[in-house]
C-alpha cells in the first residue's frame, strides 16, 4: 500500500499508467487498494491518475484509512 500525500501532475499520471500499471499486470497483482489523503486536491489528483488506466485488468478502490483498505484486499 502507498499513502499518497501529494498531487500528481498530468505528465506523471501518463507515466504511471504506461509504466507502473503495466508492471502491476505483469506481476500478477489481483487488486489494489490506494490510501489517499483527506486533502480534496490530492484525492482528486490521485483518483484521476488511477481512473485513466483503462486496462481493466484488476479491481481497485480508494480508501482514507489502512484498516479498511486491508479488509478489502483480503476479501475474495
Amino acid at each position: 500500500m502507498k499513502d499518497f500525500q501529494f498531487t500528481i501532475i498530468p505528465e506523471l499520471q501518463t507515466w504511471s499508467n504506461e509504466k507502473i500499471i503495466t508492471e502491476f499486470i505483469k506481476s500478477g497483482i489481483k487488486k489494489i487498494a490506494y490510501l489517499v489523503s483527506t486533502s480534496i486536491f490530492t484525492q482528486i489528483s490521485v483518483e484521476q491518475a488511477i481512473d485513466e488506466d483503462k486496462t481493466g485488468e484488476f479491481p481497485y478502490k480508494f480508501f482514507d484509512n489502512e484498516k479498511s483498505a486491508k479488509e478489502w484486499l483480503v476479501k475474495n
